[in-house]
This record gives C-alpha cells, structure tokens and sequence, in this order.
C-alpha cells in the first residue's frame, strides 16, 4: 500500500523520491532534529518507488560485524519484482511459458540451497569490508530476483540497493575511517548503491567535509521542525477509530489544546498522538453523560484538567532531569542500588566487571563447572582492563543461564551494552572489534549483586586460586 507524502513533508519526499527515480548512486545526507518524520518519509518514499532497500539503526551496533550483519539480513525486495511477469491465473499458459516455469522451479531449488550456505556476516571472527558487503548484498538481490535471472540472463544486474543508515553518526564514533569511506562510496565499487545518511546532526557537526580527502559534499537534505500549524495539520489526521462524526470538532478543539500547552516541550508526534488519544474520551464523557454543550469549552476542559497536570507535570520532570544530567555530565553514578537499570541490564554490569577486572585466564575456574587444577596465588589487580564483548557475553550467560533463550542473537543485547556505555558504566574503545571497560566499583557492584540477589563473594573467593 503507497499512501504518498507524509503531511508536512511533500517537498523531502519529492526530493528522495525524484533521486530514487534517477537512479542516484553515491551518499546523501539527511539531518534534522529528533521526531521531524525523516526516517518515516524515506521508507514511504522508497516503498512508493518500489525499491530495493534495508534500514538498520547504527546507534544500538556495538562493532562493525553486528553492523554489518544487521544490513545484509534486512535487505528486502518490493512485492513487484518477484510478481510483476506472472501471469493472470485464469490465462492459459504457453509452451514457452510451461518450459519457462519448469527453468524458474529448477533455479528456486537452486536458490534454496544457496540461502542454507549464505555467507555469515556478524561473527567474530571475520567480518567482510564495506566493498565485500556490497558485494554480498548483490549476490543476494540476484538470488531473490528470479525473474530477473531467467529474462535477463546476459545482463548484468543493476539494481540499486539503498541503504538507510539511522543515527549514523554513531558510526564516525564507532569507525570514522568506515565514515570517510562511505562518503567517498562511489569511488569505491562498481555496484551500484545509494547510502542514506540520516542523523540530528548536519556533516559539519559530525566531520567537516575537508577532513576528508578527495571526498565532495554529499547531497543533503534538511528537515526542519514542525511549526505549530503542521502539527496541528497531522494531529488532526489520527481521530481515534470508532469516534462520532459529532465528535471530530471537539477532537480538533482539544489539538488546539493539547498543541497550546506541549509544544514548547513536546515534538514527538507519537507522544502528543497518545496525549490525544488518553484525553479525547475523558474530553467528551459530560456531553454524552451530563448533556453538556458541545461548544461549552470551558466544561470541557475542567474535566480533563487532573489529568493534563499530570502529563504535563510528568514534562517538566523530564526536562529536570535532562537538566541535572547535562550539569553533571563528568560525574559518574556511585550508589548503584537503586539505578532504574532492568534486569538483564543489571546481569550485563555485573558479568562486565567480573571480564574487567580478572584477566581471561582465570575464566575456566570461575564460570565453568569442570575440575580445574587450583594453584594458591592472588591475582594482582592493576586496575580495571578492557576486554571484548564476546567474552563479557560467555561470562554473562554463564552467570546467568536463564537470560540466554531471549538475549542470543538478539538486538536487546546490543540495545544494554550501548545504554551502559551511553550512562558511563562502561567505557568504550571503537574500531573492528570493540572494546570495553567497566567504571563501577566493588562496593557499587555489590550493591547491586544484593539487589537482584546474586553472590558476588564467591566469585571473589574462588579468584585468589589461578588455573
């Protein structure tokens, strides 16, 4: 289903949809602040376009391997190319086509068989470069367009893939030689590809263009915030399913409203829709109830006046507390009992500063259950180390088995490790296999290992033995 332009934001969506149509190849830069519809109108126009395309979030990838995976695996074909040369089902078919059929079962087959052997992207072990990932992308769009290999089975495959990268500057944090190359992309490979560079930041914030040579500025498109008129304008658009058509003036009385009282501290379309949707209902109760007016605002709003304190009470909160958080920015959190972390997030602390403080060697006597020859001997301690994360993970779900069934392989994982790091419980070092190191103290960690009732002593008690 193509609905066309999101409100408020024809002239980006003409912009990303006329450079899809041309056949762009190369990096485009899309920046604007948080909640402007960015990544919603380039996926509608890319789904509008009928194009070949994968999106991924770089913020919640912790090493290029995840990254990469996360690219290869989301790619997904339009409907259209796998469907467009099938016949109507009531259309006898030829010779030709029979002959044809049986050439398409024969090449699916095939296809199968390829798909159980597709390369492995997000190992540890190795990890392709952005060229080889191109490269792999292809091949994959070759298998998943057969109609494409039995018609056209001289020519070469020229789609263009599109690649959505949200929050790509996470990506200059996590590899800004991989930055450099992606803005330099067309001088790269041969395939052709078109990165959408999407941030809150313009290029400037993030690299200045002249820190990289021979790189030109990339197409950039800008979104701006929504002014109080286009938020009204899409706001007005998610009446709540079922309403009255009686109701929709009072609806559109209490956007003005909900829009008068947030806008100076809400632009999340989502938020100030859930706003809407919480008090549309306690809006009009008095007038199906207590016969009130509908043009009676003043009765109507009072109803619905406890319960806007409190949305907006809960705002001001918010901001405090973002407030209190940028004036203490070089401080870090000390008293861990009681730190709002969920439970898995609490695991992945603790499993990060057992890996931070005692060195691999000792990993066997102290998180596997096989007899292990004890040596007396304390480990001298120098201090917090870094280590990788697929070491911190074993630790993690040797610790703790019951997390593994929902956090293997999942993006969750990577969600926690990025929120501590982001909250300075882990310091992080970038490039190709990332590194990290735990800040938190013993007395912080067992705090929280009594929390979650974990015993942390014994750990401690079986590391003055070396393996």
């Amino acid at each position: 289903m193509y609905t066309g332009a999101p409100i408020a934001r024809v002239s980006q969506f003409n912009q990303v949809s006329r450079l899809v149509l041309y056949r762009h190849v190369g990096s485009l830069m899309v920046w604007g602040l948080p909640d402007c519809g960015k990544m919603t109108t380039i996926v509608r126009a890319l789904d509008d376009q009928r194009a070949v395309y994968c999106q991924v979030d770089c913020r919640i990838h912790v090493g290029l391997s995840s990254l990469f995976g996360a690219i290869y695996h989301s790619l997904k074909l339009p409907p259209s190319i796998n469907s467009a040369s099938s016949p109507a089902p009531n259309t006898p078919l030829s010779a030709a086509d029979i002959n044809k059929h049986y050439n398409l079962v024969g090449i699916h087959n095939n296809t199968i068989q390829q798909q159980r052997s597709e390369p492995v992207i997000s190992t540890a072990t190795s990890c392709p470069t952005i060229v080889e990932l191109f490269k792999l992308l292809s091949e994959k769009v070759k298998r998943m367009t057969t109609r494409v290999l039995v018609e056209d089975d001289d020519q070469e495959n020229d789609t263009v893939i599109h690649i959505v990268l949200d929050n790509v500057d996470s990506i200059h944090r996590l590899d800004p030689f991989l930055f450099q190359t992606l803005l330099r992309i067309h001088e790269m490979t041969d395939i052709p590809v078109c990165i959408f560079m999407v941030s809150e930041l313009p290029l400037e914030k993030i690299i200045p263009i002249q820190q990289v040579p021979g790189a030109r500025s990339p197409i950039t498109i800008h979104f701006p915030q929504y002014t109080s008129d286009e938020l009204n304008a899409i706001l007005v658009s998610y009446i709540p399913q079922g309403s009255l058509k009686d109701s929709i003036p009072m609806y559109n009385h209490l956007v003005t409203i909900v829009l008068d009282t947030f806008y100076q501290h809400v632009r999340n379309v989502l938020l100030l829709i859930h706003i809407l949707h919480t008090l549309f209902p306690l809006y009009i109760h008095p007038v199906f109830t207590r016969g009130v007016s509908q043009t009676d605002w003043t009765s109507l709003y009072m109803n619905i006046n406890p319960v806007l304190q409190t949305f907006l009470n809960n705002v001001y909160q918010r901001d405090k507390i973002r407030l209190v958080r940028n004036n203490e920015d070089d401080q870090r959190p000390n008293d861990m009992s009681d730190v709002g972390l969920p439970y898995h997030s609490k695991c992945i602390l603790i499993a990060g500063f057992m890996a931070s403080t005692f060195t691999q060697k000792n990993d066997k006597l102290l998180y596997t259950k096989s007899n292990v020859k004890r040596v007396g001997g304390v480990e001298k301690k120098t201090g917090p180390k870094f280590f990788e994360a697929d070491r911190m993970i074993a630790i993690l779900f040797s610790l703790f088995p019951e997390l593994k069934p929902n956090l293997k392989d999942s993006v969750q994982l990577s969600t926690a490790i990025h929120s501590l790091v982001s909250l300075r419980y882990f310091d992080a070092q970038t490039g190709l296999d990332a590194k990290f190191r735990c800040n938190a103290t013993y007395e912080s960690i067992k705090l929280l290992s009594v929390s979650i009732g974990f015993n942390l002593d014994t750990y401690f008690n079986n590391a003055e033995f070396t393996a």
